[in-house]
């Protein structure tokens, strides 16, 4: 009698050989992509160790170096910070709003005073009726809101001036042409055009530096002198209590030839010599410099206070 499988089994048969030929598929599929991932977990821990050997990843001891190197920075820098920025003897950061007519009466004329008084002495020419570039105000007074900034402003140019003054002993600071500031009274944070009230006024106005951690107040003095009253009043600047950066120097020569070898035996050059030739001319010096205000960590709060739009100035 012939074997003979019954439909019900042929059916069991051939569900059994579909499952274990899925499973086998399954497995094979499963098992690349376990190699695959087995590969590339063994190649990103190959890029992470040599990352590690080049040092990208801070061991302790790397830390420890780094946090040693950032206090002998802060060391270093903390004397510069109290003896330069934050000097004792620097008035620049104590400077405060006050109302308009003590200003003008205590601060600006009297410094105005000072000054005129100093140049006199040393026998510096100003111009006529100078007021070291606040000439608007000989007879209004500011808003009550812009004495702060014309206060620091006023600073910097009575350490300017001063020095100046100071260094034209022998004659070789001759004449202050002009002290220029920026207005920004007239207008704060814009850059205003220069130019008007008698040619104070300079392009520009105080920015605030990187961070906020300083304010920047432009200044430009041109006077008449030697190269001696330049180069003392270059190191000058370096002894004041306020840090001052010089930008730019422009220098115009009195004597623009050379002279000539035969005009050395005429009149009056005949015993002068080598200073007929050398440094004997007048300079007249165009400088450009910056003060510097150190604002520190209350640059935001200093800075919302100098940038306030004053009011219009009133009348005494």
């Amino acid at each position: 009698m012939a074997f003979k499988l019954s439909k019900f089994e042929i059916g069991m048969i051939a569900a059994f050989v579909v499952v274990t030929g899925a499973g086998i598929g399954g497995y094979v599929y499963t098992s690349g992509l376990v190699e695959t991932a087995k590969a590339d977990l063994a190649n990103a821990n190959g890029e992470l160790q040599k990352l590690v050997k080049q040092r990208y990843l801070p061991s302790e001891a790397n830390i420890k170096t780094l946090e040693g190197n950032i206090k002998s920075l802060q060391a270093a820098i903390k004397p510069i910070e109290e003896q330069i920025l934050k000097s004792p003897e620097n008035k620049l950061g104590q400077i405060q709003a006050q109302n308009a007519v003590t200003w003008k009466n205590s601060d600006l004329d009297q410094t105005v005073q000072r000054l005129t008084a100093l140049a006199k002495a040393r026998r510096v020419a100003l111009p006529a009726d100078y007021y070291f570039g606040f000439s608007r105000y000989q007879k209004t007074n500011p808003s009550e809101q812009a004495t702060l900034t014309l206060g620091k402003q006023l600073y910097g140019v009575e350490q300017l001036a001063t020095k100046l003054f100071e260094s034209g002993d022998g004659g070789s600071v001759v004449a202050l042409r002009s002290i220029r500031r920026t207005f920004d009274e007239d207008a704060s944070g814009s850059q205003n055009s220069g130019g008007g009230e008698g040619n104070e006024a300079l392009r520009g106005s105080s920015q605030l530096g990187s961070g906020k951690l300083y304010r920047i107040y432009p200044f430009e003095v041109e006077f008449v002198g030697t190269t001696t009253g330049l180069r003392a009043y270059l190191n000058s600047l370096l002894k004041t209590p306020v840090l001052f950066v010089v930008r730019s120097i422009q220098v115009t020569n009195s004597k623009i030839e050379s002279p000539k070898v035969g005009d050395l035996g005429k009149g009056s050059n005949e015993k002068a010599g080598r200073d007929f030739i050398f440094g004997g001319e007048q300079l007249t010096v165009l400088m450009r410099v910056d003060m510097i205000e150190w604002l520190g960590t209350q640059g935001a709060e200093a800075a919302a206070a100098a940038t306030a739009k004053p009011a219009q100035g009133a009348k005494r």
